[in-house]
């Protein structure tokens, strides 16, 4: 269903739809495919999907690959621009043994033989996540991310966020399921040239660990992309059936406006109804969003009483301490909404409840496609699996 059907209102642009994007339901994508081979394919699969019909999975079944032998997909950006950011969604297979596995880059050659420049880097086992720094004077620096762990089968979020590329004061941010996690500054990037997106697998240790890795709505940009939505109001003392709007704003993992990478639908949380106007008879999806938009609004309406929050968080809610809505089993009353917050008394003003954004259900093409009947955590986390798989890049004329 698309935004306008669902009347969703849209405001406040502020930035742009993201240079490189991949939700991997094509068969073909924006990629050079790197040291692809028969043990280290590169697949669409339907148990690769964090959400839709495909996700790609990266596959390692060589006891003889590593550094410079691993499947990856790259893109090298076609000029030096002053700021960076990749984000995505990532989740580990089993692996064969103990190993570390670079599995997400923003590299730059910077004419010494050095391309490293930002990494996330997962371990075997413990699932602990790892921040690799680099600069033009060799300097180096993995840090270990307090509370970020990639256990196998689990979806995580990774951003990796470069500035001032150009300059000797670069600086690279790392934020895991949208919490800051990591920040070095001082670093000597004007030899940097244009930067290289790549994901996959292009380094890991040992050689003869074996696994795989899928990734899905990948994004690359020289804006700020957001992973955060804030509900206004969050708190509300509500009564069933009573209509109340709410506006959303995005946010970056680090605070400040920020338009969305892909479209996207927050659905309502079990026990609400989202409609798209004040009177709540016109039912929607949920709160939609569209790529380059960093706010909307929707009219909600509690159907139960109890205690909650009206729109679903699909990961996990950000702020720990954030209130919930109280709904009433009585009738709905005659008082007006307060224009003050567009709800019913609202307790102590507005408060601010975060989530991580889910994707909007993508719909199937016209293209024949595998069924969707494996859950997305399924399959065994390693090669590939009779019925579904699909050689990533081969097109839609040579998918056999």
């Amino acid at each position: 269903m698309s935004a306008s059907a669902l009347g969703v209102l849209f405001v406040l642009v502020t930035g742009q739809v993201p240079a490189l994007r991949d939700d991997f339901e094509a068969l073909t994508g924006p990629w050079a495919v790197r040291d692809e081979g028969a043990q280290t394919p590169i697949v669409n699969r339907a148990v690769a999907a964090r959400r839709g019909n495909f996700g790609v999975r990266f596959v390692d079944e060589s006891s003889g690959s590593g550094s410079g032998t691993e499947s990856r997909l790259a893109r090298v950006w076609p000029q030096r621009p002053s700021r960076i950011m990749g984000r995505g969604f990532f989740r580990a297979g089993a692996m064969s043994m103990p190993s570390d596995h670079v599995f997400f880059n923003v590299n730059s050659n910077f004419g010494n033989g050095n391309y490293s420049l930002a990494a996330f880097e997962f371990h075997v086992p413990g699932g602990g996540v790892t921040n690799q720094v680099f600069d033009a004077n060799g300097f180096r620096e993995s840090e270990d991310l307090a509370g970020a762990t990639m256990a196998p089968g689990e979806w995580h979020l990774a951003e990796l966020l470069v500035e001032g590329l150009g300059t000797a004061n670069g600086c690279v941010k790392a934020a895991f399921d949208g919490v800051p996690r990591h920040e070095r500054c001082g670093l000597q990037l004007s030899q940097a040239g244009p930067p290289e997106a790549i994901i996959g697998f292009p380094w890991q240790a040992p050689r003869a660990a074996r696994g795989s890795i899928d990734a899905d709505d990948v994004a690359y940009s020289e804006s700020v992309m957001a992973s955060r939505l804030v509900l206004t109001p969050a708190a509300v003392m509500a009564k069933t059936g009573e209509c109340v709007k709410v506006e959303a704003a995005l946010e970056s993992s680090w605070g400040g406006a920020a338009p969305a990478a892909f479209d996207e639908t927050v659905p309502a949380a079990p026990g609400f109804a989202t409609f798209s106007d004040a009177a709540c008879g016109t039912a929607v999806d949920g709160l939609a969003l569209v790529a380059g938009t960093a706010s909307a609004s929707v009219f909600v309406k509690p159907l139960v009483a109890g205690t909650g929050s009206p729109l679903a968080a699909p990961l996990s809610v950000m702020s720990s301490g954030a209130p919930s809505w109280v709904v009433t089993g009585e009738p709905m009353g005659s008082a007006p909404l307060e224009s003050s917050c567009g709800c019913h008394g609202a307790p102590g003003g507005l408060a601010l409840l975060v989530l991580v954004l889910r994707h909007r259900p993508r719909t199937s093409s016209a293209r024949s496609r595998p069924p969707l009947g494996k859950s997305a955590g399924g399959g065994n986390g390693r090669g590939a699996e009779a019925g579904d798989d699909v050689r990533w890049r081969r097109g839609v004329a040579g998918r056999g």
